[in-house]
């Protein structure tokens, strides 16, 4: 568990020497581009096959859309989601998301869409417009849950890049 946590850390923070970075706006999240230089068409998809592969328990149920060399839209669920403190305990919110992964010659466009969030058993559409002010500001209740959700979608953003570039998400025993 240790050496999980040293990675996603690590991953975390070699995603920060990036300017790419996936941002929660009151127009939901902006996707964003990466360039992959090194790599074909070809190369990007099949690596990114590869992750899907690693990084999802279920990856047959996770790949909505399979566009060979062209993208892939991925549903999904983040169990780990984002949190909201109050009154001294915290609550975790789980959501399901899209991800779609546009694939280029030298590069890929990532749209992360959050849709629902999980709460008392039930679910609810996850409006992220709300969080914010009319001027774009956010609304203090919701820095944290703001924080935490882009935390999250920006690990798995360090751990598909890393992956890309060869280096490996396994535990190094």
């Amino acid at each position: 568990m240790k050496n999980l946590i040293l990675f996603f850390t690590m991953a975390f923070f070699s995603l920060s020497a990036h300017a790419q970075k996936f941002e929660v706006t009151p127009q939901g999240v902006a996707p964003i581009v990466i360039q992959i230089d090194s790599l074909t068409v070809e190369q990007i998809y099949t690596k990114t096959k590869l992750w899907v592969n690693d990084a999802y328990k279920n990856p047959e149920e996770v790949i909505a859309v399979d566009e060979e060399n062209v993208r892939l839209r991925l549903n999904a669920y983040s169990s780990a989601g984002y949190t909201v403190s109050a009154m001294g305990s915290t609550t975790v919110y789980p959501y399901d998301y899209t991800l779609n992964i546009q694939i280029k010659e030298g590069r890929i466009r990532l749209t992360y869409t959050p849709t629902d969030v999980y709460w008392q058993g039930s679910s609810s559409k996850l409006n992220l417009s709300k969080w914010f002010k009319s001027n774009g500001d956010v609304i203090k209740r919701y820095s944290e849950p703001k924080e935490t959700l882009e935390e999250g979608m920006n690990l798995l953003l360090a751990n598909l890049i890393n992956f890309l570039n060869g280096e490996s998400t396994e535990d190094d025993w």
